[in-house]
């Protein structure tokens, strides 16, 4: 089944790859880059509104490249922007998956994007943005991916995910095959914060979920 995109979710798309820009932009030593996200967002807080009118009332109409805080008042701009079309913004990366995938889109039903709208006013009273979304699930796809293997190779799957991810990672090194070791202080303490206590994901942390997730994957269905 071919999947199309309407002209509304080709805007997002592109939206969405500036917002990227700009975090990038914000990321960067150079002042010159930070300024440059500043003026970005300037440029594309008008197009936001008109995708989203609900969130004018929420992030500035214009940011100074004289204000001293224009560098935070940015990022949280852009963190609330992606909030509010957060629903949007996930039923779009499922059908990009689809189309980069080759399956078959399942009927989309209007209860799922109910379903992702009612959470949009709990994550934006917990402070909680797109990327501990992405953050959140990346983590429990590593679990899932963990259970599964063990599954597959005949393995107990009960204990601690502590337990579990030792288990796998023995198995496999037995079977020649060296996957991460998930249970690292840093991956721990990253998992605990996120889908535990519920604190939004530093840049390197979402980078190091990531890297897990994609090498364990890579390691395991190879």
């Amino acid at each position: 089944m071919e999947v199309s995109f309407s002209e509304r979710e080709q805007k997002l798309f592109t939206l969405l790859l500036t917002f990227q820009n700009i975090k990038n932009w914000l990321k960067s030593k150079e002042i010159s880059k930070k300024d440059l996200a500043v003026e970005q967002y300037n440029k594309i807080v008008s197009f936001i509104m008109s995708l989203k009118p609900e969130v004018a009332p929420i992030i500035p109409l214009r940011i100074s490249l004289d204000d001293p805080e224009r560098y935070g008042k940015v990022d949280v701009a852009i963190d609330q922007a992606m909030a509010f079309l957060m629903p949007e913004l996930l039923n779009l990366y499922i059908k990009i998956f689809h189309f980069f995938s080759g399956l078959a889109p399942q009927p989309q039903l209007p209860g799922q994007l109910v379903h992702l709208m009612e959470l949009t006013p709990i994550l934006l009273k917990l402070k909680l943005t797109f990327n501990w979304v992405v953050s959140a699930i990346a983590l429990c796809l590593l679990e899932i991916l963990v259970n599964k293997k063990l599954k597959e190779l005949g393995a107990e799957t009960k204990g601690s995910f502590e337990d579990r991810t030792k288990r796998l990672y023995n198995i496999m090194k037995r079977k020649g095959t060296e996957i991460p070791q998930l249970m690292t202080s840093a991956l721990y303490n990253v998992r605990n914060k996120v889908v535990h206590v519920g604190i939004e994901p530093t840049a390197e942390e979402i980078k190091m979920i990531m890297n897990h997730l994609t090498t364990l994957f890579k390691k395991l269905y190879r």
